[in-house]
């Protein structure tokens, strides 16, 4: 018999700044729900999603978008040379193009929960 320590885990405790800018965030919910009266929690919580997005990162679909157009460019541009890459058929190529896809519209369902 063997035993395995199981140790809990325990969140990390927020900065100074994330506690700070926690403090005002509250404060602008607040100052806007006396504004709006009528103001959703379901509001609240897509407003500051949106907010979490629309940072410097990249976008997942967006790049996901773009290697589809790259992927069905490849395919076109192979197929119209009339074959595929040595050893890689155009249909490999749709397929990928496919797959890529739905890579993308998982993504995108996936944001919007």
């Amino acid at each position: 018999m063997s035993f395995v320590p199981v140790v809990p885990h325990v969140p990390a405790r927020p900065s100074w700044r994330a506690q700070e800018l926690g403090s005002k965030l509250r404060a602008v919910v607040d100052e806007y729900r006396r504004a709006v009266p009528d103001t959703t929690e379901t509001e609240i919580r897509q407003a500051l999603q949106l907010a979490e997005t629309s940072g410097e990162g990249r976008n997942p679909a967006m790049v996901i978008g773009v290697l589809i157009g790259l992927v069905a460019l490849l395919g076109l541009a192979f197929l119209l040379r009339g074959g595929g890459l040595p050893g890689i058929p155009v249909v490999a190529l749709l397929l990928g193009g496919r797959l890529v896809a739905g890579l993308r519209v998982a993504v995108v369902r996936a944001r919007r929960r």
